[in-house]
């Protein structure tokens, strides 16, 4: 049995087409969504606002409450104090843990800024404690660097010319004022009491040393830029003078002789010279001659090979119109005997 063969069936499909998209949106529906959704992204930033505000307010009441109970921070500070702040610290964490998650952003800023209120004679003494000592050793730096440069700034040898006794004196005075304020004040700060606010600030440390670095970069430029001035030529003595004279006669006759032997020299040779010159060119005045002689007897040749050519040709014309005349001549003689 043979397959059968496949029979294509048509079919005509009908369908409706339907657009889906958004239509046109007027413009009172526009400012209504437009309004919407900047209230959401207030909300959203009012949100992020609070919860920032309140991070910070729950990070300084734990961190600020285990610092206090540092040793350092009990140098630092006295009983009393350390029990009123404490006492705050943990008021403010109760009130986070009750009564806080409602809160806004401005109440969490005033908590945290009566907290910072309370606080900060005691952070100002804990941020001395690491500020002062640097500070200290850049002055003390500062200070041993003035007092060399003071000494090596004169022992300069244009010293003089460089700088004036004023510009000695002023930095000299700025120098013993910033040692002594330095001395009293640090000598004050090791003398009073670290529960109390300080009386040798870092701040105050780095502005009366870039008072005193300011004076030392000024004479350092001063030198640094200085030109010194041409300096004049020695005079010389009189017996110097004339030592120095009968030594240049002395020098003066070795050269006059050592000249006129040069120039007996130089005339011997320019004889020879002359000498040399003058034969040479008789030669070539005898060379020049013969020369022309030569010349002269080629042009004469010449010339007579050109006269015999020419006459030798006259010759040759003249034989043949002989010939011609003689041959008509004889021909006119037998005319007449064939008459007869």
């Amino acid at each position: 049995m043979k397959p059968k063969k496949p029979v294509l069936v048509k079919e005509e499909i009908t369908f409706k087409q339907k657009f889906l998209d958004v239509g046109k949106i007027g413009k009172k529906a526009y400012a209504a969504s437009v309004k919407k959704l900047n209230e959401l992204q207030a909300r959203d930033m009012a949100k992020l606002a609070t919860e920032k505000a309140r991070n910070e307010l729950e990070t300084h009441a734990f961190e600020f409450k285990d610092k206090l109970t540092s040793e350092e921070v009990e140098k630092l500070s006295s009983k009393e104090e350390r029990a009123k702040i404490t006492e705050a610290l943990t008021k403010a964490s109760e009130w986070l843990d009750e009564e806080g998650f409602d809160a806004d952003e401005e109440t969490f800023k005033k908590k945290l800024k009566a907290l910072k209120e309370l606080s900060t004679e005691l952070r100002l003494r804990m941020a001395e404690t690491e500020e002062r000592p640097k500070a200290i050793t850049s002055m003390l730096q500062s200070l041993n660097l003035t007092s060399s440069f003071l000494d090596s700034m004169r022992k300069l040898p244009d010293a003089k010319e460089i700088y004036t006794d004023k510009d000695f004196s002023d930095i000299e005075k700025k120098f013993d004022e910033t040692k002594t304020w330095f001395n009293t004040n640090w000598k004050k700060f090791n003398e009073s009491d670290l529960t109390k606010k300080p009386v040798f600030l870092s701040k105050d440390i780095y502005y009366e040393q870039n008072k005193l670095d300011r004076e030392m970069m000024f004479l350092i430029n001063k030198a640094k830029y200085y030109v010194p001035k041409p300096k004049p030529k020695p005079k010389v003595n009189s017996t110097e003078t004339d030592s120095n004279t009968t030594k240049s006669d002395t020098k003066k006759k070795s050269g006059e002789k050592q000249t006129t032997k040069d120039e007996k020299s130089k005339t011997t040779d320019n004889k020879s010279e002359e000498k040399k010159t003058s034969t040479d060119k008789k030669d070539e005045e005898v060379k020049k001659e013969k020369k022309t002689e030569k010349d002269t007897k080629k042009t004469e040749d010449t010339k007579k090979e050109e006269e015999t050519t020419t006459n030798e040709e006259n010759t040759k014309e003249e034989e043949k119109t002989k010939a011609e005349n003689d041959k008509k001549s004889s021909s006119t003689h037998h005319e007449p005997e064939d008459e007869l």
